[in-house]
């Protein structure tokens, strides 16, 4: 069985990402978590109807999160890589000033 991740703590990874497109001006709608990931958890069995019970809490895979996370995570260092790059080079020495000599 795999780990399960409250909605809470998806919510927080979502807040972080929205910090992170306004920081960089940015989208990442690709690296969300959709609504049809959550599903409510279950509490137990009914024993009469062998239906099961759910509670209100709404969770979420922990291995579907973490593939998230890292794909985010991923695109943000080839981002910042890129922009480093583009300061790569042959970059000219800069010369140092030349003191007058007002004798």
């Amino acid at each position: 069985m795999s780990i399960q991740v409250d909605e809470k703590y998806v919510a927080e990874y979502h807040n972080a990402l929205d910090q992170l497109q306004q920081s960089l001006s940015i989208d990442l709608p690709e690296f969300r978590v959709s609504e049809s990931e959550l599903r409510f958890d279950v509490d137990g069995v009914d024993p009469d109807t062998h239906r099961m019970i759910y509670s209100s809490r709404r969770i979420c895979d922990g291995a579907f999160l973490m593939t998230k996370i890292t794909s985010a995570l991923n695109y943000l260092g080839l981002l910042l890589n890129q922009k480093e790059e583009k300061k790569m080079g042959y970059q000219p020495p800069i010369p140092a000033p030349v003191a007058s000599d007002k004798s």
